[in-house]
């Protein structure tokens, strides 16, 4: 296994290129930064599955963007044009024009933008992303909220401990009636699709990115608003190749769901790019 620094433009990108032997003939993974985090994402995760990816034979660049780790923030560069400097950069570099974006958050947003105007993406992974436009995730937002409290509401009904906190002495107060209140509007609202302005902005990403023939990965956790929101928008996400983490959070915490992550994009990339060594497959632990 290979980990080369690579830095892009005066330090305004600085990244790790992740590969494993003689390369094929497979498309760069770009992993893009889930918000504020830097390179190795949320848990650790970018680096778990940069490695697993790497030991199939696929190249897997991760990097800071927009002053975020060792990345310094130059001219007024966005991050889409950061993005297309990085592809640009690997192509040369690696002699290979073609590419997958994976993203978590806000960089699961930037993935799908990227591949709805830059040719050479083949293919995105989009974790707890929505690829709706602003305006649309913002109307759907307090709705969607309401929706992902009812859910922890429902699912503690079946651990008696939450019962037993909720009705001891210290907690019969005014958080006590605020509980109550919450639970009341929670329990007699109804959700069904919520109507939005008309956007300019494409409604449903992923049929146009069908039609151009960009493969998508969506893999949504059962803690991530990401998951109300798409359920009320009207888009049919589901027609995607699709992964439901069930009793997940938005971060992906759980030791036992960050393995299964990795497995399920994995596997998903192999099978789709169908390297020569995917029998070698390692799952790096660390």
């Amino acid at each position: 296994m290979r980990e080369e620094i690579i830095t892009i433009g005066q330090h305004s990108v600085v990244g790790i290129l992740t590969s494993n032997g003689p390369h094929e003939t497979l498309p760069t993974i770009v992993m893009v930064n889930a918000g504020l985090i830097h390179r190795i994402g949320p848990n650790r995760i970018y680096v778990k599955l940069a490695r697993s990816l790497a030991s199939c034979g696929f190249r897997v660049f991760r990097y800071d963007s927009g002053a975020n780790g060792d990345s310094t923030k130059t001219g007024a560069d966005t991050e889409m044009e950061c993005m297309k400097k990085v592809m640009d950069h690997l192509e040369k570099k690696l002699q290979h024009s073609e590419f997958v974006i994976l993203g978590m958050c806000s960089g699961a947003e930037l993935a799908c933008k990227a591949a709805l105007n830059d040719t050479r993406i083949r293919g995105i992974v989009m974790i707890n992303g929505a690829g709706l436009s602003k305006g649309k995730i913002s109307s759907l937002y307090p709705h969607s909220e309401d929706m992902i409290r009812r859910r922890y509401y429902l699912n503690a009904i079946y651990q008696p401990r939450k019962w037993l906190k909720l009705i001891s002495l210290r907690q019969i107060t005014p958080s006590f009636k605020k509980i109550v209140g919450i639970l009341a509007r929670l329990f007699v609202k109804s959700y069904k699709h919520v109507a939005t302005d008309p956007s300019s902005e494409i409604a449903d990403p992923f049929t146009e990115l069908s039609k151009n023939k960009v493969r998508i990965l969506l893999i949504i956790s059962e803690g991530s608003i990401v998951h109300d929101i798409l359920s009320l928008s009207g888009v049919d996400f589901k027609k995607n190749d699709y992964i439901f983490l069930k009793g997940v959070d938005h971060t992906i915490t759980p030791l036992w769901a960050q393995e299964e992550l990795k497995i399920h994009i994995t596997a998903w990339l192999s099978n789709i790019f169908k390297p020569k060594n995917l029998t070698h497959m390692q799952h790096d632990r660390t």
